[in-house]
């Protein structure tokens, strides 16, 4: 039977062994999963025990995302921008894996419920691991982020490092406006989420014309054109 465990203090109002149990019993999986409370203290050295007593994972929670991360020796792309893990896997060759799937978690739920759009301005409370973990997809989602945080630079330091990743969309209204004020002669409108793309080139093109007098381009999805 494969040993896993989700750490953090507190952790009694976890619901991941109730989840995790469910899903091993969906998909035919001998596994036990258990919540375990972590030593502020002691931390790192009941994960390596945990580890060492034949445990193949575990979820990481507050507050020891960053703790796990550092005794990890082996990280995701993701969990090296967080700086903070809350998943660590045993590998064959006995190093400790890091991940973080928090933001991608997050994200792929708010998108299937239909809660998130582009532009939408979120405020998080925190600055600890989780948020770290969930700044990067939430970026890249186009969502505009506002950070509170009891230290102000704790939060600042951490809106610096995730400034780069932001992603700027202008409206058909600011790009037309900025093409006209610029007198620029020809003008492409394209936006892959837009969540009207059958009628993108119609929306963007009745509306172009109204601020920009240039030629105005809204080619279809792998439409070929001249200029």
């Amino acid at each position: 039977m494969q040993h896993y465990a989700v750490w953090g203090n507190p952790i009694a109002q976890s619901k991941s062994p109730l989840i995790h149990r469910l899903f091993a019993t969906q998909t035919q999986q001998m596994m036990e999963y258990v919540a375990k409370l972590g030593d502020i203290e002691d931390f790192e050295h009941q994960l390596q025990a945990f580890f060492a007593e034949g445990a193949q994972g575990c979820n990481i929670t507050a507050p020891f995302k960053e703790r796990a991360y550092a005794l990890a020796e082996e990280h995701s792309e993701r969990a090296k921008l967080a700086e903070a893990c809350n998943t660590l896997k045993k590998l064959v060759n006995g190093k400790l894996y890091a991940d973080n799937t928090d933001g991608i978690g997050l994200v792929t739920d708010l998108q299937r419920l239909g809660w998130i759009q582009p532009q939408q301005r979120i405020l998080i409370l925190g600055a600890g691991g989780a948020t770290k973990g969930v700044l990067l997809p939430l970026l890249e989602a186009q969502q505009q982020i506002v950070l509170a945080n009891r230290t102000l630079e704790k939060a600042q330091q951490l809106a610096d490092k995730f400034k780069p990743y932001e992603k700027h969309h202008s409206t058909v209204k600011e790009a037309c406006q900025l093409a006209e004020e610029l007198q620029i002669p020809h003008l492409i409108l394209y936006h892959t989420e837009e969540m009207h793309l059958k009628e993108r080139k119609e929306l963007y093109t009745r509306e172009g014309r109204e601020y920009y007098h240039g030629k105005l381009f809204v080619p279809d999805d792998l439409e070929v054109f001249e200029l």
